[in-house]
């Protein structure tokens, strides 16, 4: 997804911060959120975390801003995943 630096990062649903770090080089600053027991969604290339692990955040609220960590340009790189596999994530978006 395209953005500029220091825009915000929003959680796309509620849960408990699993990891928070920049310890997997090509994703630079990376966020992932626990919802549940199937479901984990990824934030990376983040310019600055604003939460850390074991915190709970709700749906809506800032998390990072959008930076370029591991990344040549501007970008906020987001995977949902279910059980382990990544999946379409507007598979996952209520039926309008």
């Amino acid at each position: 997804m395209a953005g500029k630096a220091g825009d915000p990062v929003r959680a796309a649903a509620s849960g408990t911060v699993a990891y928070a770090g920049k310890g997997i080089r090509a994703y630079g600053n990376l966020l992932i959120i626990k919802h549940g027991n199937d479901y984990l969604t990824a934030y990376a290339h983040n310019q600055t975390l604003l939460v850390k692990e074991g915190q709970t955040v709700q749906a809506g609220q800032q998390i990072a801003t959008v930076g370029h960590t591991g990344s040549n340009r501007d970008m906020l790189h987001f995977e949902l995943r279910r059980q382990g596999q990544a999946i379409d994530p507007l598979s996952a978006l209520p039926a309008q």
